[in-house]
């Protein structure tokens, strides 16, 4: 299977720098299988019911948005030192 889309939901919004931004909740993967269907991963540690919509007639309703997968890129990592203890009092 190959991951397609992060699925996200709306989580509030808060400000940063005096401008209003979104905060996002992961809560899922999209996938495409080997035979071209598509399969959707939820991740079972969130609850949905937080997220519903206030719409009359839509309280049970959870708006999920697809965003394209991030490339996560370590920048200029911290070198790895070693450290080696001779002299250990057991």
């Amino acid at each position: 299977m190959k991951p397609l889309k992060r699925l996200v939901i709306a989580g509030g919004k808060y400000v940063r720098n005096g401008e209003t931004k979104t905060r996002w909740v992961n809560v899922g993967t999209l996938f495409q299988k080997d035979d071209g269907k598509l399969s959707i991963l939820l991740d079972a540690g969130v609850n949905l019911a937080a997220f519903a919509t206030k719409d009359p007639g839509h309280e049970t309703d959870v708006w999920v948005n697809c965003f394209e997968l991030e490339q996560k890129q370590k920048t200029n990592p911290e070198p790895v030192r070693e450290v080696i203890v001779d002299d250990v009092p057991f």
